[in-house]
């Protein structure tokens, strides 16, 4: 399941929305739009993306004679290289900090993984991109607490369109209990990402146990995933300050064999 907006996978045209596709061109303006054919460029330009891109050429703007501004250009094309490598491991921290187990079974009908990056000004300019961030905030917020944040992009867009398609890519990514999404923010560019995955394509990247995060008639994924909630926060930001793309997995693990180690320790005192 696709990202719907800026940061979509890297096989996925975005206008037939067709997954899996090789060799896709790159939008020349933007470097993150991706497409399969001519036809589909040209239809999309027409009916989306050309707001989009434009939008964003007059956000960079930082003369009269309208050049660039070098700075947020980058960060644009360092975003859409940090999206490449973290998509997935983002998915996967959502279900930590989602808390399943103890969840009402339609808390991700109306909740999303919502998070506020910002470019580190401590890194050097050629740093592997996974590392060229840093969490602002991070969490599962309501979906409508997530449009109030979107809706500020509308009341402040000039006319091209651009703050309503922020709302309609957020609006248009599927919405189940059984899908995991997430909003990812850049003030800084004024841009957004959107993905979503069903749970058991997440579950599937961790391990054959990680069903146990969503069960909520079983004590100990209950317990699971209190701790799991807790320690994300701890460790969600350093992982992607560090460039850790991989770092869920060792806390998920880590997790498990704590809680396994208490459990056998109080069986013993039984």
């Amino acid at each position: 399941m696709p990202a719907t907006q800026f940061a979509g996978a890297t096989n996925l045209c975005y206008n037939c929305q067709k997954d899996n596709q090789p060799n896709l061109r790159r939008c020349a303006r933007c470097q993150i739009a991706r497409y399969c054919s001519p036809e589909c460029q040209k239809q999309h330009w027409k009916t989306t993306h050309k707001a989009l891109c434009f939008d964003r050429k007059e956000r960079f703007s930082s003369s009269p004679s309208g050049s660039p501004d070098a700075t947020l250009d980058q960060q644009m094309k360092d975003f859409a290289k940090w999206m490449e490598k973290w998509q997935e491991p983002v998915l996967d921290w959502a279900l930590f900090a989602a808390n399943l187990a103890n969840q009402t079974p339609d808390f991700l009908r109306d909740h999303c993984f919502y998070a506020v990056l910002e470019r580190r000004q401590d890194v050097r300019a050629h740093a592997p991109s996974q590392s060229r961030f840093r969490v602002n905030a991070a969490g599962m917020r309501p979906d409508s607490e997530v449009l109030d944040e979107l809706r500020l992009v509308e009341l402040i867009d000039t006319g091209t369109g651009y703050g309503r398609e922020v709302i309609d890519a957020f609006n248009n990514v599927p919405r189940s209990p059984s899908i995991l999404r997430f909003c990812i923010s850049l003030p800084a560019c004024n841009v957004f990402a959107n993905a979503a995955n069903p749970i058991s394509l997440v579950v599937s990247r961790l391990d054959a146990e990680a069903d146990r995060l969503t069960d909520r008639l079983r004590g100990e994924s209950r317990l699971l995933g209190v701790a799991l909630a807790a320690a994300w926060q701890q460790q969600f930001g350093e992982h992607v300050s560090a460039g850790n793309t991989t770092g869920h997995l060792s806390l998920f693990k880590s997790v498990k064999e704590s809680l396994l180690e208490h459990a056998e320790k109080m069986a013993a005192v039984d």
